[in-house]
């Protein structure tokens, strides 16, 4: 057996019922770079299996902290319940609760001038509640996994590089606009993100990536875009936003600076392009050379670096979530799941 473990996340809480590893494995197509299905059917599903190899494992542990922490507020906005979660090859699987119901993009199309007021209002009372979702003291830009900043600023939604704090962060972005900008917009510059609050950034505020349940309740669905940022971020997709209507004047982020969010909008626009601009001006800002990035990266995934070893341990939420240690993911896994090789890296 490798000496290195998958990444394996576990539920205790998950209900009975639920798929082993073999069986969803059965059940995926390992070339799709993305999908999903209801198992064990559409007609009596117990829960929702979203497979690829472009599902990060950021998503898992950004939808865990969302479902955990939307209940903690007592919101009536939900997230769907992340029952276990494994990397096979370089494929993410999750296994969530199935939630019955339609996005709000199709919900959209076909709805009257009453339906899409209550649509709107449901997207705003969720971007307010995201916000509200408690990470814990002493957080560091970055992805809800430790990975690097997942961001539609960004070229590929991801930053080109580890920022060991805010101050760092802030000297990239304003290096990149006084170097790589018109003159006009050189000018701009982010002050004092240090100072603002640090806040559950969602950045894909995207119509498919919310539903309405049959209910008619708001439930978010896409947590890939997801990081820890100040809150200058989080208004700067609020109002760069993909959606089909206009949320700016229902949602407001305490904390945030307008002139951030311009500055921040700017440089997002001439990051994509010159992606590589960008990237080459993170390496002269502090901890940007090879060595650091190398080390906080080697953090990550070895679990060095200061995140809680258990959900639980997150300030306010999670209790009863946990990693499953590694003797516990082998003796649930059959022979023929091991036999595929299974390579990876705990995250916590």
């Amino acid at each position: 057996m490798s000496q290195q473990t998958p990444y394996w996340f576990y539920n205790e809480n998950a209900p009975p019922g639920l798929p082993d590893c073999d069986d969803v494995v059965s059940k995926i197509d390992f070339n799709s770079p993305r999908g999903g299905f209801a198992y064990p059917s559409e007609v009596s599903p117990v829960c929702w299996v979203k497979y690829g190899c472009t599902v990060y494992w950021n998503e898992v542990l950004s939808q865990n902290m969302a479902n955990v922490g939307l209940a903690a507020i007592r919101s009536d906005v939900r997230a769907p319940a992340v029952y276990f979660a494994f990397q096979c090859e370089s494929t993410t699987i999750i296994v969530m609760e199935y939630i019955e119901g339609r996005t709000v993009e199709d919900a959209w199309a076909g709805a009257d001038d009453t339906e899409r007021a209550k649509i709107v209002d449901g997207v705003a009372r969720a971007l307010r509640a995201l916000i509200q979702i408690p990470i814990g003291a002493s957080r560091v830009p970055s992805a809800i996994d430790g990975s690097r900043i997942r961001h539609r600023m960004f070229s590929d939604q991801i930053a080109p590089r580890h920022y060991e704090n805010v101050e760092q962060l802030q000297e990239h972005i304003n290096l990149f606009l006084q170097r790589s900008t018109p003159r006009k917009s050189s000018a701009l510059q982010c002050s004092n993100l240090s100072d603002e609050p640090m806040l559950y950034c969602f950045s894909d505020v995207h119509p498919a990536n919310f539903m309405i349940d049959i209910n008619g309740g708001i439930v978010v669905i896409d947590f890939a875009e997801t990081s820890f940022l100040p809150a200058s971020f989080v208004l700067c997709r609020i109002h760069g936003n993909r959606l089909d209507f206009d949320v700016t004047q229902l949602v407001t982020i305490p904390g945030a600076s307008a002139n951030n969010v311009c500055a921040l909008g700017t440089a997002g626009r001439w990051i994509t392009l010159g992606p590589s601009s960008f990237a080459s001006m993170g390496r002269r800002v502090k901890g940007g050379d090879d060595t650091t990035q190398q080390r906080l990266e080697s953090c990550i995934q070895t679990g060095g670096r200061k995140r809680p070893h258990r959900m639980a341990d997150v300030e306010g939420i999670g209790e009863g979530w946990d990693m499953m240690c590694v003797k516990d993911f082998w003796s649930l896994t059959s022979k023929a799941m091991r036999s595929r090789r299974l390579e990876g890296r705990m995250v916590y």
